[in-house]
């Protein structure tokens, strides 16, 4: 026996994952990101960064790893920019999992 408000109901409880608040926030104001850019570690990865991205600019003047003699030290910068994207997405996840 199917009835309108019975199929109403059961579609309702079938899709309510799917629908969302949408006056709820859906992600950081940009003063709040501004400020989780200020952690020390992340700061830090993007000093060291900057500094070997400068070196290997002035030592071979561009950022090529086929023309670098020094792949190790490519991999190195390659590695820095890796462990940031990793480190700034883990403390806006964790800012996202406070709100």
């Amino acid at each position: 026996m199917e009835t309108p408000a019975r199929d109403a109901l059961l579609k309702l409880a079938c899709n309510s994952s799917l629908t969302r608040d949408a006056s709820a926030p859906q992600g950081l104001t940009e003063p709040q990101k501004k400020c989780l850019e200020a952690d020390q570690a992340l700061v830090k990865l993007k000093l060291a960064y900057q500094a070997l991205r400068n070196d290997l600019i002035a030592e071979f003047h561009q950022l090529n790893k086929e023309t670098s003699d020094d792949a190790k030290r490519f991999d190195e910068y390659r590695t820095l920019q890796k462990l940031i994207r990793a480190r700034r997405k883990k403390i806006h996840d964790d800012a996202k999992g406070k709100m």
